[in-house]
């Protein structure tokens, strides 16, 4: 009984993981050059926590749905 329940939250865990790994990530330099926007201000919205993103090593890595979330974040909405 344990070994089966121990099997299986290994396996939901790994599967868990596994589905966090399809989605893909960016480097700030990446987004960058896509919005045309300079490194240190994406690094402030980081710092500002305005940008979710992951420091792996010395590089920060970023969700793509993170970005799209930010973009939209920044939207203009016109009065009148």
């Amino acid at each position: 009984m344990f070994f089966r329940v121990f099997v299986f939250d290994v396996f939901y865990k790994y599967e868990e993981a596994d589905d966090r790994m399809d989605e893909k990530y960016y480097t700030l330099e990446e987004i960058s050059v896509r919005l045309k926007t300079p490194i240190l201000y994406l690094r402030r919205m980081v710092r500002e926590e305005k940008l979710i993103a992951h420091k792996i090593g010395r590089n920060y890595k970023v969700k793509e749905s993170d970005v799209k979330k930010y973009i939209d974040s920044c939207r203009y909405k016109n009065v009148g």
